[in-house]
Protein backbone atom coordinates (compact mmCIF):
# COMPACT_ATOMS: atom_id res chain seq x y z
CA UNK A 1 0.00 0.00 0.00
CA UNK A 2 3.00 2.41 0.56
CA UNK A 3 3.96 1.78 -2.77
CA UNK A 4 0.56 2.48 -4.47
CA UNK A 5 0.37 5.77 -2.02
CA UNK A 6 3.86 7.34 -3.45
CA UNK A 7 2.95 6.35 -6.62
CA UNK A 8 -0.37 7.92 -6.86
CA UNK A 9 1.78 11.13 -5.35
CA UNK A 10 3.66 11.01 -8.39
CA UNK A 11 0.23 10.81 -10.88
CA UNK A 12 0.81 6.96 -11.41
CA UNK A 13 -1.66 4.61 -10.65
CA UNK A 14 -1.58 1.47 -9.21
CA UNK A 15 -3.84 -0.89 -7.56
CA UNK A 16 -3.02 -3.60 -5.25
CA UNK A 17 -4.00 -6.82 -7.56
CA UNK A 18 -1.39 -6.39 -9.44
CA UNK A 19 0.90 -5.21 -7.08
CA UNK A 20 0.24 -9.06 -5.80
CA UNK A 21 -0.17 -10.31 -9.03
CA UNK A 22 2.95 -8.86 -10.38
CA UNK A 23 5.73 -8.76 -7.66
CA UNK A 24 8.13 -7.44 -10.03
CA UNK A 25 8.83 -3.97 -10.82
CA UNK A 26 9.01 -4.47 -14.31
CA UNK A 27 5.97 -6.41 -14.67
CA UNK A 28 4.33 -3.42 -12.72
CA UNK A 29 5.51 -0.58 -14.85
CA UNK A 30 3.65 -2.42 -17.93
CA UNK A 31 0.63 -1.96 -16.22
CA UNK A 32 0.95 1.58 -14.62
CA UNK A 33 -1.17 4.38 -16.20
CA UNK A 34 0.01 8.13 -15.51
CA UNK A 35 -3.05 9.69 -13.91
CA UNK A 36 -3.54 13.53 -12.47
CA UNK A 37 -1.74 14.19 -9.53
CA UNK A 38 -3.97 13.65 -6.01
CA UNK A 39 -3.66 17.32 -5.40
CA UNK A 40 -5.39 18.05 -8.70
CA UNK A 41 -8.18 15.91 -8.07
CA UNK A 42 -11.64 17.28 -6.53
CA UNK A 43 -12.68 14.37 -4.25
CA UNK A 44 -15.30 16.35 -2.29
CA UNK A 45 -18.42 14.53 -1.69
CA UNK A 46 -21.46 16.76 -1.66
CA UNK A 47 -23.53 16.90 1.16
CA UNK A 48 -26.70 14.70 0.63
CA UNK A 49 -25.40 13.45 -2.67
CA UNK A 50 -25.12 9.82 -2.08
CA UNK A 51 -29.02 9.59 -1.43
CA UNK A 52 -30.84 8.41 -3.49
CA UNK A 53 -34.47 10.32 -3.51
CA UNK A 54 -32.57 14.15 -2.92
CA UNK A 55 -36.41 15.57 -3.62
CA UNK A 56 -37.38 14.51 0.01
CA UNK A 57 -34.28 15.50 1.60
CA UNK A 58 -36.08 18.37 3.56
CA UNK A 59 -38.69 15.73 5.24
CA UNK A 60 -35.99 13.45 5.91
CA UNK A 61 -33.61 15.98 7.60
CA UNK A 62 -36.98 16.94 9.77
CA UNK A 63 -37.53 12.92 10.39
CA UNK A 64 -33.91 12.38 11.34
CA UNK A 65 -33.21 15.38 12.92
CA UNK A 66 -36.01 14.61 15.44
CA UNK A 67 -34.40 10.81 16.30
CA UNK A 68 -31.39 12.59 16.75
CA UNK A 69 -32.85 14.74 19.05
CA UNK A 70 -31.58 17.66 17.18
CA UNK A 71 -32.35 20.87 15.57
CA UNK A 72 -32.44 20.44 11.50
CA UNK A 73 -30.12 23.34 10.99
CA UNK A 74 -27.51 20.89 12.98
CA UNK A 75 -27.61 17.84 10.29
CA UNK A 76 -24.87 18.30 8.00
CA UNK A 77 -25.16 15.42 5.72
CA UNK A 78 -26.90 12.13 5.39
CA UNK A 79 -26.02 8.76 3.87
CA UNK A 80 -26.25 5.21 3.70
CA UNK A 81 -24.86 2.90 6.51
CA UNK A 82 -22.88 0.02 5.36
CA UNK A 83 -24.12 -3.61 6.21
CA UNK A 84 -21.41 -3.89 8.97
CA UNK A 85 -22.50 -0.38 10.57
CA UNK A 86 -25.86 -1.58 10.27
CA UNK A 87 -24.84 -4.94 11.84
CA UNK A 88 -23.26 -3.77 15.07
CA UNK A 89 -25.83 -1.12 15.80
CA UNK A 90 -28.66 -3.77 15.15
CA UNK A 91 -26.80 -6.14 17.53
CA UNK A 92 -26.12 -3.64 20.05
CA UNK A 93 -30.02 -2.64 20.10
CA UNK A 94 -30.37 -6.07 20.70
CA UNK A 95 -27.41 -6.90 23.48
CA UNK A 96 -26.98 -3.24 25.18
CA UNK A 97 -23.20 -3.10 25.19
CA UNK A 98 -22.09 -5.13 22.33
CA UNK A 99 -19.42 -3.69 19.92
CA UNK A 100 -18.77 -0.80 21.91
CA UNK A 101 -15.51 -0.39 23.12
CA UNK A 102 -13.56 1.78 26.21
CA UNK A 103 -10.17 2.81 25.64
CA UNK A 104 -8.51 3.95 28.84
CA UNK A 105 -5.49 6.03 28.36
CA UNK A 106 -2.84 7.12 31.32
CA UNK A 107 -2.22 10.71 30.62
CA UNK A 108 1.46 11.84 31.59
CA UNK A 109 2.07 13.90 34.55
CA UNK A 110 2.01 17.96 33.82
CA UNK A 111 -0.84 17.01 31.24
CA UNK A 112 -2.27 20.33 30.43
CA UNK A 113 -5.91 19.46 30.50
CA UNK A 114 -7.25 22.10 28.91
CA UNK A 115 -5.11 21.90 25.55
CA UNK A 116 -5.66 18.13 25.47
CA UNK A 117 -9.62 18.79 25.41
CA UNK A 118 -8.78 21.60 23.13
CA UNK A 119 -6.71 19.08 20.80
CA UNK A 120 -9.51 16.51 20.70
CA UNK A 121 -12.00 19.18 19.75
CA UNK A 122 -10.22 20.27 16.73
CA UNK A 123 -9.74 16.66 15.61
CA UNK A 124 -13.68 16.22 16.26
CA UNK A 125 -14.42 18.49 14.20
CA UNK A 126 -12.36 17.95 11.23
CA UNK A 127 -13.21 14.02 11.39
CA UNK A 128 -16.87 13.81 10.13
CA UNK A 129 -17.17 9.99 10.96
CA UNK A 130 -16.67 11.35 14.99
CA UNK A 131 -19.75 13.45 14.33
CA UNK A 132 -21.28 10.70 12.87
CA UNK A 133 -24.77 8.98 14.63
CA UNK A 134 -26.78 6.09 13.46
CA UNK A 135 -30.36 6.13 12.49
CA UNK A 136 -33.12 3.88 11.89
CA UNK A 137 -35.90 5.30 9.01
CA UNK A 138 -38.92 3.09 8.28
CA UNK A 139 -38.85 4.75 5.37
CA UNK A 140 -35.18 4.30 4.60
CA UNK A 141 -34.08 1.57 6.78
CA UNK A 142 -30.53 2.96 8.59
CA UNK A 143 -28.60 6.02 7.56
CA UNK A 144 -25.62 7.51 8.87
CA UNK A 145 -26.02 10.79 10.16
CA UNK A 146 -23.19 14.02 10.51
CA UNK A 147 -24.22 16.44 12.55
CA UNK A 148 -22.22 20.01 13.94
CA UNK A 149 -22.29 19.64 17.14
CA UNK A 150 -18.96 19.40 20.00
CA UNK A 151 -17.65 17.13 22.17
CA UNK A 152 -19.93 16.79 25.38
CA UNK A 153 -17.02 15.83 28.08
CA UNK A 154 -17.66 14.25 31.01
CA UNK A 155 -15.53 14.24 34.38
CA UNK A 156 -15.16 11.26 36.46
CA UNK A 157 -13.08 10.06 39.70
CA UNK A 158 -13.74 6.24 39.85
CA UNK A 159 -13.63 4.06 36.14
CA UNK A 160 -16.97 2.64 37.89
CA UNK A 161 -19.02 5.66 37.32
CA UNK A 162 -18.81 5.30 33.79
CA UNK A 163 -17.88 1.54 33.12
CA UNK A 164 -21.33 0.64 32.52
CA UNK A 165 -23.12 3.57 31.43
CA UNK A 166 -20.74 4.61 29.47
CA UNK A 167 -21.47 1.38 27.35
CA UNK A 168 -24.63 1.55 26.70
CA UNK A 169 -23.98 3.34 23.20
CA UNK A 170 -26.37 4.21 21.32
CA UNK A 171 -28.45 5.13 24.12
CA UNK A 172 -31.62 5.70 22.18
CA UNK A 173 -32.06 5.60 18.13
CA UNK A 174 -30.09 8.31 16.78
CA UNK A 175 -28.18 8.77 19.71
CA UNK A 176 -24.29 9.76 20.40
CA UNK A 177 -21.92 6.93 19.46
CA UNK A 178 -19.17 7.96 21.43
CA UNK A 179 -18.52 9.59 24.67
CA UNK A 180 -15.34 11.31 25.92
CA UNK A 181 -14.33 11.80 29.96
CA UNK A 182 -11.46 12.52 31.93
CA UNK A 183 -11.10 10.19 34.72
CA UNK A 184 -9.62 12.34 37.73
CA UNK A 185 -8.20 9.15 39.50
CA UNK A 186 -5.48 9.35 42.28
CA UNK A 187 -2.95 8.11 40.64
CA UNK A 188 -3.30 10.78 37.72
CA UNK A 189 -5.50 12.06 35.17
CA UNK A 190 -6.71 9.36 32.35
CA UNK A 191 -8.78 9.81 29.21
CA UNK A 192 -11.63 7.56 28.50
CA UNK A 193 -12.72 7.17 24.90
CA UNK A 194 -15.75 4.89 24.59
CA UNK A 195 -16.96 4.25 21.07
CA UNK A 196 -19.56 2.01 18.81
CA UNK A 197 -17.27 -0.25 16.40
CA UNK A 198 -19.76 1.66 13.79
CA UNK A 199 -17.39 4.35 13.94
CA UNK A 200 -13.92 3.25 13.87
CA UNK A 201 -11.67 0.05 13.36
CA UNK A 202 -8.32 -0.95 14.72
CA UNK A 203 -6.61 0.70 11.73
CA UNK A 204 -7.79 4.00 12.86
CA UNK A 205 -6.70 4.21 16.66
CA UNK A 206 -2.96 5.06 16.18
CA UNK A 207 -3.93 7.64 12.92
CA UNK A 208 -6.91 9.67 15.35
CA UNK A 209 -4.11 9.38 18.32
CA UNK A 210 -1.14 11.15 16.29
CA UNK A 211 -3.57 13.94 14.77
CA UNK A 212 -4.62 14.38 18.06
CA UNK A 213 -1.06 14.56 19.63
CA UNK A 214 0.19 16.73 16.52
CA UNK A 215 -2.60 19.38 17.38
CA UNK A 216 -1.93 19.31 21.11
CA UNK A 217 1.75 20.37 20.50
CA UNK A 218 0.70 22.81 17.84
CA UNK A 219 -3.04 24.57 17.62
CA UNK A 220 -2.19 25.42 14.11
CA UNK A 221 -0.96 21.91 12.94
CA UNK A 222 -2.03 21.11 9.53
CA UNK A 223 -4.00 17.82 10.06
CA UNK A 224 -3.05 14.85 7.18
CA UNK A 225 -6.19 15.25 4.22
CA UNK A 226 -6.84 11.47 3.95
CA UNK A 227 -10.09 10.62 2.22
CA UNK A 228 -13.07 11.33 3.84
CA UNK A 229 -15.59 8.22 4.77
CA UNK A 230 -18.15 9.74 3.04
CA UNK A 231 -15.72 9.21 -0.56
CA UNK A 232 -15.49 5.67 0.59
CA UNK A 233 -19.28 5.08 0.78
CA UNK A 234 -19.25 6.94 -3.07
CA UNK A 235 -16.86 4.07 -4.06
CA UNK A 236 -19.12 1.12 -2.52
CA UNK A 237 -22.28 2.45 -3.92
CA UNK A 238 -20.41 2.56 -7.28
CA UNK A 239 -19.12 -1.38 -7.25
CA UNK A 240 -20.83 -3.34 -10.12
CA UNK A 241 -22.96 -5.83 -7.55
CA UNK A 242 -23.88 -8.46 -10.34
CA UNK A 243 -20.43 -8.70 -11.10
CA UNK A 244 -19.31 -8.96 -7.50
CA UNK A 245 -22.01 -11.63 -7.10
CA UNK A 246 -21.41 -13.15 -10.12
CA UNK A 247 -17.67 -13.84 -8.90
CA UNK A 248 -18.30 -15.22 -6.00
CA UNK A 249 -21.12 -17.55 -6.87
CA UNK A 250 -18.11 -18.82 -9.55
CA UNK A 251 -15.21 -19.02 -6.76
CA UNK A 252 -17.64 -20.78 -4.22
CA UNK A 253 -19.87 -23.16 -6.41
CA UNK A 254 -19.72 -26.55 -6.27
CA UNK A 255 -17.37 -26.92 -3.13
CA UNK A 256 -17.03 -29.71 -1.31
CA UNK A 257 -15.47 -28.82 1.80
CA UNK A 258 -16.70 -29.72 5.00
CA UNK A 259 -18.05 -27.35 8.24
CA UNK A 260 -14.88 -27.20 10.53
CA UNK A 261 -15.52 -27.49 13.53
CA UNK A 262 -18.47 -29.31 13.27
CA UNK A 263 -21.22 -27.50 15.44
CA UNK A 264 -23.69 -29.76 17.62
CA UNK A 265 -27.17 -28.80 15.64
CA UNK A 266 -27.64 -26.75 12.65
CA UNK A 267 -29.54 -24.03 14.56
CA UNK A 268 -26.87 -24.06 17.06
CA UNK A 269 -26.20 -20.24 18.30
CA UNK A 270 -22.34 -19.55 18.57
CA UNK A 271 -21.67 -17.09 21.65
CA UNK A 272 -17.42 -16.91 22.07
CA UNK A 273 -17.13 -16.65 25.97
CA UNK A 274 -12.84 -17.24 26.26
CA UNK A 275 -10.42 -15.73 23.90
CA UNK A 276 -6.77 -18.37 23.34
CA UNK A 277 -4.13 -16.61 21.63
CA UNK A 278 -0.63 -18.20 20.30
CA UNK A 279 2.29 -15.85 19.06
CA UNK A 280 4.06 -17.08 16.46
CA UNK A 281 7.48 -15.84 15.35
CA UNK A 282 7.38 -16.23 11.54
CA UNK A 283 9.67 -13.91 8.82
CA UNK A 284 9.73 -13.52 5.24
CA UNK A 285 13.07 -14.29 3.15
CA UNK A 286 14.18 -11.06 1.47
CA UNK A 287 13.51 -11.05 -2.11
CA UNK A 288 10.80 -13.26 -1.92
CA UNK A 289 7.47 -12.82 -4.00
CA UNK A 290 5.30 -14.40 -1.81
CA UNK A 291 3.70 -12.24 0.92
CA UNK A 292 3.50 -13.27 4.55
CA UNK A 293 -0.36 -13.23 4.68
CA UNK A 294 -0.48 -15.16 1.65
CA UNK A 295 2.21 -17.74 3.30
CA UNK A 296 -0.36 -17.38 6.75
CA UNK A 297 -3.05 -18.53 4.20
CA UNK A 298 -1.82 -21.03 3.02
CA UNK A 299 -0.29 -22.95 6.43
CA UNK A 300 -3.69 -22.56 7.59
CA UNK A 301 -5.54 -23.98 4.92
CA UNK A 302 -3.38 -26.96 5.24
CA UNK A 303 -4.26 -27.21 9.00
CA UNK A 304 -7.92 -27.11 8.36
CA UNK A 305 -7.70 -30.10 5.80
CA UNK A 306 -5.82 -32.19 8.15
CA UNK A 307 -8.79 -31.36 11.09
CA UNK A 308 -11.67 -31.33 8.81
CA UNK A 309 -11.54 -34.26 6.89
CA UNK A 310 -11.37 -32.22 3.66
CA UNK A 311 -8.13 -32.62 2.07
CA UNK A 312 -8.02 -30.92 -1.02
CA UNK A 313 -10.87 -28.11 -0.33
CA UNK A 314 -11.14 -25.78 2.12
CA UNK A 315 -13.13 -23.14 2.84
CA UNK A 316 -12.82 -20.09 6.00
CA UNK A 317 -13.51 -16.98 6.99
CA UNK A 318 -11.08 -13.92 7.04
CA UNK A 319 -11.54 -10.60 8.42
CA UNK A 320 -9.62 -7.65 6.17
CA UNK A 321 -8.58 -4.73 6.54
CA UNK A 322 -10.08 -3.07 3.28
CA UNK A 323 -7.24 -0.22 3.24
CA UNK A 324 -6.72 -1.84 -0.51
CA UNK A 325 -9.76 -0.23 -2.30
CA UNK A 326 -8.79 2.74 -4.99
CA UNK A 327 -9.67 5.47 -3.22
CA UNK A 328 -6.72 8.11 -2.62
CA UNK A 329 -5.71 8.70 0.76
CA UNK A 330 -7.80 5.60 1.97
CA UNK A 331 -4.86 4.08 4.44
CA UNK A 332 -4.93 7.97 6.61
CA UNK A 333 -8.83 7.61 6.51
CA UNK A 334 -10.57 7.81 9.88
CA UNK A 335 -13.68 5.30 9.38
CA UNK A 336 -14.28 1.56 9.54
CA UNK A 337 -13.50 -0.41 6.13
CA UNK A 338 -13.42 -3.98 7.49
CA UNK A 339 -14.16 -6.79 5.00
CA UNK A 340 -15.01 -10.09 5.81
CA UNK A 341 -14.79 -12.60 2.80
CA UNK A 342 -14.94 -16.34 1.88
CA UNK A 343 -11.68 -17.65 1.31
CA UNK A 344 -11.45 -21.14 -0.52
CA UNK A 345 -8.62 -22.64 -1.09
CA UNK A 346 -8.15 -26.00 -2.94
CA UNK A 347 -4.88 -27.94 -2.32
CA UNK A 348 -3.47 -29.85 -5.03
CA UNK A 349 -0.71 -32.60 -3.57
CA UNK A 350 0.92 -32.98 -6.58
CA UNK A 351 2.67 -29.23 -6.26
CA UNK A 352 5.59 -28.09 -4.84
CA UNK A 353 5.36 -25.55 -2.39
CA UNK A 354 6.23 -22.56 -4.82
CA UNK A 355 3.32 -23.48 -6.90
CA UNK A 356 1.07 -23.57 -4.17
CA UNK A 357 1.99 -20.02 -2.90
CA UNK A 358 1.83 -18.77 -5.68
CA UNK A 359 -1.92 -20.09 -6.45
CA UNK A 360 -3.77 -18.69 -2.96
CA UNK A 361 -1.83 -15.21 -3.71
CA UNK A 362 -3.11 -15.27 -7.28
CA UNK A 363 -6.31 -16.06 -5.65
CA UNK A 364 -6.01 -13.24 -2.90
CA UNK A 365 -5.45 -10.90 -5.38
CA UNK A 366 -8.64 -11.52 -7.69
CA UNK A 367 -10.81 -11.30 -4.60
CA UNK A 368 -9.69 -7.93 -4.10
CA UNK A 369 -11.49 -5.45 -6.51
CA UNK A 370 -14.93 -7.86 -5.01
CA UNK A 371 -13.89 -7.65 -1.51
CA UNK A 372 -16.68 -5.99 -0.37
CA UNK A 373 -19.58 -8.05 -1.48
CA UNK A 374 -21.49 -8.02 2.02
CA UNK A 375 -20.94 -4.08 1.72
CA UNK A 376 -22.44 -3.29 -1.17
CA UNK A 377 -25.44 -0.40 -0.87
CA UNK A 378 -28.67 -1.41 -2.46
Amino acid sequence: MKLITAARLQGIALNVATVFSMPRLCDISLEATVTTNINDIDLKVEPFSLLENLESITKLKSEVANQCHLEIDFIDDILPCTAIQEGLVALSNKDAGAYVAQNIYTLPPGIDIDRFKAAWNRVFAHESILRTRIVYIESSGFLQVVVRESIDWQIATNIQEIIDLDRLLPAYNGAALSRYTILEAAEGPQFVWTAHHALYDGWCIPLMLAKVEACYHDQNAKLNAGATYPQFIKYLSGTNKVESDNFWRAKLSETTALQFPTLPHPSYQIHATTLSSHVAHVSREKGSQYTLPSTIRAAWALVIAAYSGSTDDVVFGETLTGRDAPIPGIVDMIGPTLATVPTRIRINYDHQVGRFLEDVQSLSAAAIPYQYAGELLP
